[in-house]
């Protein structure tokens, strides 16, 4: 799974939208990763390397508090940590059987 994750950054794609259910297994039990519709080209040497982003996107539970900021302040962000943020929260939950936090709890 990080190993995939690693292959589309060193490949200048941001997938924005890494979580459990986008991550499946094939008969001989390889990593897949599915689901890019969110996903960009997000590092382009004409333009200086990483190319920040302002979109508030991805699955909730999985977002780095950055991305959350992004709905009210709209701040720009790393798209490139937001995906091994939320590689973190899907290893958690492979492991704990459940997410790193709970909705309104503080």
């Amino acid at each position: 799974m990080v190993s995939a994750v690693d292959h589309m950054h060193q490949n200048g794609i941001a997938h924005r939208d890494i979580k459990m259910g986008n991550i499946l297994l094939d008969n001989n039990l390889n990593v897949l990763v599915t689901d890019f519709g969110l996903s960009r080209v997000a590092y382009r040497q004409s333009k200086g390397g990483t190319v920040m982003s302002n979109k508030f996107c991805g699955t909730m539970p999985y977002m780095a508090p950055e991305i959350l900021l992004t709905k009210e302040y709209s701040v720009e962000y790393n798209p490139f940590v937001a995906d091994i943020w939320a590689l973190g929260v899907v290893l958690f939950c492979i492991v704990n059987r459940g997410y790193p936090f709970v909705e309104g709890e503080k």
